[in-house]
């Protein structure tokens, strides 16, 4: 099954046209690569022939080719997958896709867009959506695992995260710490010996060879724990683990790309499996300390160890933590979504230089100057804790509002 399927809609009287053939040309030259499936559809009994297929697809793509085809579209509407009407730039079938799109409009049908090539050459905006359906296929199904009691304010937050859950047919399970502590002292000096003196090569700032060591075997546990219980993502109570260095150990944790963080902020950790399944890398957790004009500044107490950074390990109130320093200039995405799934707040920019002005007494502080404002953060904010990768993804996350059936994105 494909993540989206792509339907070349045209009426029976129509005929093949130059144009379906240049279309089918350059969709059959993409289908491998972006994972959609591509079919013709005439009639409405040729959707019926097609729908156990479409029942299964992230998104439905629609090709609108000829007038007439409006109860074609409307028996796939019923199917109530996410619809992306294809209208192409100076074709007299342009109006019937907007004809269409009104319709579904009035009739109370949200998740459907219009997008317009200017030419049938190339996929131009398509290809984000593509991407995004692909993607989705592979991050639904997830499981996230509480581990421990937690509190803080985020607990006493009623969240409505039935959406959240029942989009991305995830689950939530909860599971003692004490299952993790029996691993801990179970891992093997043999098992992380190696891990142990690549870590010892990092500079350290008031961190102790024995605090990497534990950090490491607390790393193995935590991952010994997410590979048996398949658990994408950790929500974790570190104020339960006492002297171990929980921080680290979600660093080394990350660069397997299992993102976890301290607290039970479900969204965040929702929108970094998403954004990590997006750009293929690991990501880091991030929380906005500071807003500005044209910039945010976030504090990451658990990154990645990834690309060429700068990293040390340095000691905080809160234990040892790994301190990164990017290149000026590298290019970041922050991303998250509501925990009702109604809003995404996506905003990119570029790391530089923290100000001798700003007094920061965290040293996993970043600075990174936006492309716009990024006040909604103020303004409709969604939650402390924010999904970080490097690249920009801004489009193919927004291409995700319509899969996912997200009302707004807000964008810096």
């Amino acid at each position: 099954m494909g993540s989206a399927y792509i339907l070349l809609v045209r009426s029976k009287e129509g005929g093949e046209s130059a144009l379906a053939s240049e279309l089918k040309r350059l969709l059959r030259d993409n289908e491998a690569k972006y994972g959609f499936v591509l079919r013709e559809v005439h009639s409405v009994q040729d959707v019926m022939t097609y729908i156990p297929e479409l029942r299964d697809s992230a998104l439905v793509v629609l090709f609108i080719l000829s007038q007439g085809t409006a109860p074609i579209v409307y028996r796939i509407v019923g199917l109530k997958k996410p619809i992306l009407l294809v209208a192409i730039e100076k074709r007299i079938h342009f109006a019937e896709v907007l004809s269409i799109a009104a319709f579904l409009r009035e009739k109370g049908f949200k998740q459907q867009k219009i997008i317009i090539l200017h030419t049938p050459s190339s996929l131009g905006p398509l290809t984000n959506y593509l991407i995004a359906a692909k993607y989705v296929k592979q991050f639904k199904g997830i499981r996230i695992a509480l581990l421990g009691r937690h509190s803080g304010p985020e607990s006493s937050i009623e969240f409505r995260y039935d959406q959240l859950l029942s989009t991305l047919e995830a689950e939530v399970r909860v599971h003692s710490i004490s299952r993790i502590l029996g691993l801990y002292r179970r891992v093997r000096s043999d098992e992380i010996k190696n891990m142990v003196a690549s870590m010892l090569k990092i500079p350290r700032r008031n961190v102790s060879p024995g605090s990497i060591d534990k950090g490491c075997r607390l790393y193995w546990a935590l991952k010994t724990f997410a590979e048996t219980t398949r658990s994408s993502a950790l929500a974790v109570s570190c104020s339960e683990f006492e002297e171990l260095p929980i921080h680290l150990a979600l660093s080394f944790l990350a660069m397997d790309r299992i993102p976890a963080l301290c607290g039970n902020d479900l969204p965040a950790l929702f929108s970094a499996v998403i954004l990590q399944t997006l750009s293929e890398t690991p990501v880091a957790i991030a929380r906005p300390v500071n807003v500005g004009e044209e910039e945010v500044i976030v504090a990451s107490s658990s990154p990645p160890l990834l690309g060429s950074m700068y990293y040390s390990f340095v000691m905080t109130e809160e234990g040892p933590k790994v301190s990164m320093v990017p290149g000026e200039g590298e290019l970041v995405t922050l991303f998250r979504v509501s925990g009702d799934l109604k809003t995404m707040h996506i905003i990119e920019g570029r790391t530089a230089k923290m100000l001798e002005s700003v007094e920061s007494p965290d040293p996993t502080t970043i600075r990174i100057r936006t492309n716009k404002s990024p006040e909604f953060l103020l303004e409709e904010p969604l939650g402390a804790n924010y999904a970080m990768a490097y690249g920009w993804l801004g489009d193919q996350l927004e291409a995700m509002k319509l899969i996912l059936g997200v009302d707004k994105v807000l964008r810096a």
